[in-house]
């Protein structure tokens, strides 16, 4: 029995993780323009390019079920799903572009001595360092991972939120 409720737990895990990847990633295209929300689905989901599939149906398609998914209340409350809910993580990446680190990026107080030291360990490794908004860590990679224009659509859906 107790191994039936370890397998639903890490099942559920497995979905409320892709949820979470796919609302950090898409919510903050969710009312771009047209030309921008296709650029960004169809960088990620190439094979579905000249398939007829529209992105503007799949990404509200893609947001509604992670929501629904995070939503449910069956099992536990609701876990976070909206932008608004997002923060901030520090992804340090090595000279060949690989992640070497993702670390929350403190409140305040913290935050500067923490910029200066994730800095400091970049040059360490010849790598560099970005700043990306995800409702978690392993989101963060996603982010961080995305191309140019999701991680600039991402900047300001977090900028918005927060101002």
């Amino acid at each position: 029995m107790t191994a039936t409720a370890r397998a639903a737990q890490a099942e559920r895990d497995q979905r409320d993780a892709y949820a979470r990847r796919m609302i950090s990633i898409y919510a903050p295209v969710e009312f771009a323009p047209v030309r921008d929300k296709a650029r960004v689905y169809y960088g990620r989901n190439q094979s579905k390019r000249d398939t007829g599939v529209k992105a503007t149906e799949e990404v509200a398609k893609l947001l509604a079920e992670a929501r629904a998914t995070l939503a449910d209340t069956t099992t536990g409350p609701a876990r976070p799903s909206r932008i608004e809910d997002f923060r901030r993580y520090l992804v340090i990446f090595t000279s060949d572009e690989r992640i070497f680190l993702v670390r929350r990026v403190p409140e305040e107080a913290e935050r500067q001595e923490q910029a200066a030291a994730a800095q400091r360990r970049a040059d360490q490794i010849r790598g560099s360092v970005l700043v990306v908004a995800a409702l978690d860590a392993e989101a963060a990679h996603d982010v961080a991972y995305a191309d140019e224009l999701t991680r600039e659509w991402n900047t300001r859906a977090w900028q918005a939120a927060h101002a």
